[in-house]
């Protein structure tokens, strides 16, 4: 048992782990085309579900197009797709500064459900002209009814970090 004890206290001392070599920083994929699950925030609802998919061309720098699909919701209704920014990148997201989305940065738009309560539509945004490669933030959505005030959820995500292509 003591040569044991000895060869133990006389090894090597564990190698420095090497440096990573330089490479170019590569953002997973995962953070720069986002699927988003929205489920049910109400209990009147409860089969409801939908999704967002969240992309930046790598084509059209600034651009996001984004399509919300939805079904289970109240047929012939109309809906509107908000999203929340939080730049403080803790995956929780905080912000209340809900923005309703559109055709463009201006011009809401609503997403209509058809006779058995499903429904999509398409949809672009502009990242401000501050953003650049690699800034990241935290996102979330969420389906409101179009008319009522304040705003009545009736699916939402969880929080996704994003990052600017």
């Amino acid at each position: 048992m003591g040569a044991w004890i000895g060869a133990a206290a006389c090894a090597a001392p564990p190698k420095e782990p090497e440096a990573p070599v330089a490479a170019k920083k590569e953002t997973p994929r995962s953070l720069l085309d986002l699927d988003v699950a929205l489920l049910s925030s109400s209990s009147s609802l409860p089969n409801a579900s939908g999704a967002v998919q969240f992309r930046q061309p790598p084509e059209k720098p600034g651009l996001i197009r984004l399509e919300a699909s939805v079904r289970g919701l109240a047929a012939n209704a109309k809906y509107q797709v908000q999203r929340a920014v939080d730049t403080r990148l803790d995956g929780v997201c905080t912000s209340r500064e809900w923005l309703t989305l559109g055709a463009d940065n201006m011009t809401p738009r609503t997403l209509d459900t058809d006779a058995q309560g499903s429904g999509r539509v398409e949809l672009t945004r502009m990242l401000p002209p501050s953003a650049k490669s690699g800034d990241g933030f935290d996102i979330a959505f969420r389906v409101v009814e179009a008319d009522s005030n304040p705003p009545l959820v009736v699916l939402e995500s969880g929080c996704h970090r994003y990052v600017v292509r």
